[in-house]
């Protein structure tokens, strides 16, 4: 628990304007880089909006054992993971603004900001995809929603090819564990890599731990895909963890607004559900395979993945590769379902998102190190491409 606003909150409770300073607390784990990414998006709006809110931060499990929590900080508003009617309900009693920023929030009468959950199944799909794989695990974790929504969008956007993921064998009353096994059985005996999508970091390291102690190679026969983010499970993983960023940051930034706009007296709608889209997928060893059966097929890919950018023709791309341009380019349509170009064109703009989200470079660097010279036809076809230009792109964004 962080420092409190330091005053009482006793007879206090008058409308806010925008230069007036709030106690903000965030009712968070802290220590999970969902709520981290969280904090991170609340102060980059601060930052740019010039306020001065006191921010304080408190798990939701120690709000929930301290009835009088609220009053004795003399908070105003709280942005928190509401997971249930109790929480809200001790928020409102002592007068608090409240947003929340939990799945689990749905059917609560709260202004929500979330993740976009069935986005980020759809885009693991796609990454899976894009690296040649044709068989798909999906692990939930129980009942949850958001673990739910990740695993329809998942299964849709496979659908969508005509392929479909194994649902996780978990049975009422069974440790995971020993569904876990069963599962593992089928990887290993398998003869051909599956894309394994967890519900979270926190799941897909634990499947990551099984996999070596079990000697199913990773990602040789698992290739593990987590969801969150989170640096410091990622990177400390048995095997780093390649994860989809669900824009924690994003959904921060936005919760702030929204806070903003409730503290300076106007309505929000209870009702208001706001998702934010996933910013892409980080590639770390776990998921670093090409899981592509043809051979040429597999080099040409190779050949695109690195060297898109400097930028190569797909005639420089097929030399080397003793096969027929025209045959291999046939061969690759029909095992990834686009023309060698159209996946250097998508590893460019690719690129290109993550430049312009991440980074403050110039439209005219960002084309320049996606293999551009034109800045002005890199701008006309981006904005082809996702429908707005580079500048737009980047203002609806937080950046780093």
């Amino acid at each position: 628990m962080s420092r409190a606003a330091g005053r009482s909150g006793e007879g206090r409770r008058t409308r806010r304007t925008a230069a007036s300073p709030s106690s903000v607390y965030l009712m968070m784990d802290m220590s999970l880089g969902y709520g981290r990414a969280i904090l991170h998006g609340v102060r980059r709006y601060l930052t740019d909006e010039g306020l001065a809110w006191r921010l304080g931060t408190v798990r939701p499990e120690a709000v929930e054992k301290d009835g009088g929590f609220w009053s004795r900080v003399g908070a105003d508003a709280v942005i928190g993971m509401f997971g249930g009617a109790a929480p809200l309900e001790a928020a409102r009693r002592a007068g608090l603004r409240a947003v929340n920023v939990s799945a689990r929030g749905a059917g609560l009468p709260v202004p929500s900001v979330i993740p976009d959950n069935p986005a980020i199944g759809r885009l693991a799909a796609e990454y899976f995809l894009n690296r040649g794989f044709r068989r798909f695990l999906f692990v939930g974790i129980g009942d949850h929603d958001y673990s739910e929504d990740r695993g329809r969008g998942f299964g849709e956007r496979l659908a969508e090819k005509g392929l479909a993921a194994e649902a996780f064998p978990e049975r009422a009353g069974e440790r995971w564990t020993a569904a876990l096994d069963r599962t593992l059985a089928r990887l290993a005996a398998g003869a051909v890599p599956t894309g394994v999508l967890a519900a979270n970091d926190q799941r897909a390291l634990r499947l990551i731990e099984i996999c070596v102690r079990k000697g199913v190679p990773v990602p040789e026969q698992a290739a593990i895909l987590g969801v969150d983010n989170d640096d410091v499970n990622c990177e400390l993983a048995p095997v780093p963890l390649s994860s989809v960023d669900p824009d924690a940051a994003g959904v921060g930034y936005r919760a702030a607004g929204l806070l903003r706009t409730m503290l300076t007296g106007r309505r929000v709608a209870p009702g208001t559900w706001i998702r934010i889209p996933p910013r892409g997928v980080i590639t770390r060893p776990s998921t670093d395979l090409l899981a592509v059966s043809d051979p040429e097929v597999a080099a040409l890919l190779g050949v695109i993945r690195e060297r898109a950018c400097e930028p190569v023709s797909v005639g420089e791309a097929v030399e080397g590769l003793g096969v027929s341009r025209r045959t291999l380019e046939k061969r690759f349509r029909a095992f990834l379902g686009r023309s060698p170009h159209e996946e250097i064109k998508r590893i460019q703009f690719e690129r290109a998102r993550r430049l312009i989200a991440e980074t403050r470079l110039s439209v005219r660097e960002v084309a320049r190190q996606c293999g551009y010279r034109d800045t002005k036809r890199f701008s006309l076809d981006f904005r082809r491409r996702f429908g707005r230009a580079p500048q737009v792109e980047r203002r609806s964004g937080i950046g780093d």
